[in-house]
């Protein structure tokens, strides 16, 4: 039997019709201040080279004991605050995204993320995943907040794996983001299919921000590996933990084979983004 998607998903209405209209909702004071300061201790206490990069995501490193601790401390903040804000959604799992301030010497993009769509973990075809991203310190345009297309988790339903490109590189010089100044401890909760970005940290600190997937509860995460030259994916059903230990772009090992999809994306143009 098919499962059902939770609706609504966010238990706020004001913020279940940003969701829905937008694509993403801003939380205000999604944690208290005794929660940004045991995670920014946590951050510290968890040090790894890639968070020395000038943008450096903790479930990129490859000391897989280092991610697991990384997502457990996260975990213990973030998870008794999900039933709050969500329905129906469990925690899946979190890492922490720093951004290093850029020195005057570095290139002009050092630490900037492009405008891009999160992959797939879950079949979109039938629930809806949340991003959740937390910044542990006042985020704006200067030291690299989210920049987000509002609307745009409508643009491309098609799946997307690790390692493909993100196919509309073509129309960056149309994109006109917006960016999303945060206070630390509140929370922006979105489509992984929402096109968002940063900009380089030009400010004078660390900027770190705590990110975590959410998922349906009757939901089990997915991985889809790319065949990029048979344009499809073959599709593995994971563990919630999986992608904490996930070599990204290899195929998976150890974990069920459920089947292969087409790889596929909606065309798009510059005049159908926003003004």
């Amino acid at each position: 039997m098919q499962a059902i998607q939770p609706i609504p998903r966010l238990r706020d209405a004001r913020l279940e019709a940003g969701l829905e209209r937008d694509g993403y909702a801003v939380i205000d004071e999604f944690l208290d201040a005794s929660g940004v300061a045991a995670l920014a201790q946590a951050c510290r206490r968890l040090d790894d080279p890639i968070h020395r990069q000038p943008f450096g995501a903790s479930i990129t490193s490859s000391d897989l004991a280092f991610r697991a601790a990384v997502n457990r401390a996260i975990a213990d903040v973030f998870e008794p605050r999900i039933d709050a804000i969500a329905n129906g959604y469990r925690f899946c799992f979190a890492n922490f995204l720093v951004k290093m301030p850029k020195p005057a010497s570095a290139a002009p993009a050092a630490g900037e993320v492009p405008i891009h769509q999160d992959i797939s973990m879950i079949d979109e075809s039938r629930f809806d995943a949340l991003a959740l991203w937390c910044p542990l310190v006042d985020t704006d345009a200067t030291n690299g907040c989210l920049a987000v297309i509002p609307g745009s988790h409508r643009f491309n339903d098609g799946p997307r794996g690790p390692g493909i490109p993100f196919p509309y590189r073509n129309l960056d010089p149309y994109f006109r983001p917006r960016d999303l100044p945060m206070k630390a401890g509140s929370a922006i909760v979105y489509s992984p299919k929402l096109f968002h970005g940063s900009r380089p940290n030009r400010g004078r600190v660390v900027r770190v921000a705590a990110g975590a997937l959410l998922a349906p509860r009757a939901a089990p995460l997915r991985c889809y590996f790319p065949d990029e030259a048979r344009k499809r994916m073959e599709v593995f059903e994971v563990d919630d933990l999986f992608y904490t230990r996930y070599a990204y772009r290899s195929r998976p090992e150890g974990v069920p084979s459920v089947g292969v999809v087409d790889y596929w994306y909606a065309p798009l143009t510059a005049d159908r983004l926003p003004r």
